[in-house]
C-alpha cells in the first residue's frame, strides 16, 4: 500500500484570519481553502462538533 504512506500527513492547510459565526473565536488555520462567498459561515473545530448531524450508523455492507 505505497500510495496511502505517500499521503500520509500531507494536507494542505490554509493560513488566514477568520472568526467562528457562532462564539465569535479566532480562525487562523483551515484544512481547506475557504469559499470567500461564504466566509460568514465558518465554524471553529468545538462549534463544528457540536452542530455535526449525528451519524446514520454504520456501513452495513451487503449485497
Amino acid at each position: 500500500m505505497a500510495n496511502q504512506q505517500d499521503y500520509q500527513g500531507q494536507t494542505q492547510w490554509f493560513e488566514g484570519d477568520w472568526k467562528c459565526k457562532d462564539c465569535g473565536q479566532a480562525i487562523t488555520k483551515l484544512p481547506f481553502k475557504p469559499d470567500e462567498n461564504r466566509l460568514g459561515e465558518l465554524r471553529c473545530r468545538d462549534c463544528h462538533s457540536k452542530n455535526r448531524p449525528p451519524a446514520r450508523g454504520g456501513f452495513r455492507g451487503g449485497r
